[in-house]
């Protein structure tokens, strides 16, 4: 049986080849050269497009780590109503203090995490986290602020029943440490941006491919010359 059966055209510039198995036309490497620069092209356009998204993407962040925060705020002085009923009024107006004072610091916050180009997950080099990795980890690092101030007011975890939600690391940054991904669902500028960077990834896919087949035909082309 034969898996492969090739047809050959004859043209004024020379012959071309068509491989029915794939489908696919045996291009000369001026072809591909062409093919190359033109997916090039369209990639630049895609980064473009990401980079627009990047203001309305910090903006989003700064609205939903501010909800987050003064949620996650609320629940633990719920989970530890011993301690904060212990704390007294002054203390916990100081507690309210520094809360408002990190949630108003957030706009900074995010755009000195998202202030370095290379950085976010389309600039980055292979191998390089998926969007959804990318965003879940960065939002966990922006609202991980508020643990310091629970842990300066001993409330960073529960009294009893709950799960502990915050770690303390060795090195005295106290983190959340639960899943968190699920702010991602209320952000539409993120998922748009998370789906534009999947087509860019396949652009760079598809141009990586494009030049192993353009060196092959070059040398194709020079062995034919020689």
């Amino acid at each position: 049986m034969i898996h492969l059966w090739v047809r050959i055209i004859s043209t004024y510039s020379g012959f071309r080849y068509y491989d029915r198995r794939n489908g696919r036309r045996h291009m000369k490497s001026s072809e591909i050269q062409l093919q190359i620069d033109r997916l090039k092209s369209e990639e630049a356009l895609q980064r473009g497009r990401l980079d627009a998204m990047i203001p309305g993407i910090r903006n989003e962040l700064v609205s939903q780590a501010d909800n987050w925060i003064k949620k996650q705020a609320q629940h633990q002085v719920e989970i530890n109503s011993l301690i904060v009923v212990s704390m007294g009024m002054d203390k916990l107006t100081l507690f309210k203090k520094d809360l408002k004072e990190l949630c108003a610091s957030l706009p900074t916050v995010v755009f000195d995490e998202t202030t370095d180009p290379s950085k976010w997950v389309h600039n980055q080099k292979d191998p390089k986290p998926s969007g959804e990795e990318y965003f879940t980890e960065l939002f966990r690092k922006i609202v991980s602020r508020l643990g310091p101030i629970l842990n300066e007011y001993g409330i960073t975890n529960p009294e009893k029943g709950s799960t502990r939600a915050w770690t303390k690391g060795t090195d005295g940054r106290v983190w959340y440490g639960l899943y968190i991904g699920s702010f991602l669902s209320n952000c539409p500028i993120i998922s748009q941006y998370v789906m534009e960077d999947n087509t860019l990834r396949n652009h760079v896919r598809r141009i990586a491919a494009e030049e192993i087949a353009l060196t092959t035909a070059k040398a194709k082309e020079m062995w034919e010359s020689a």
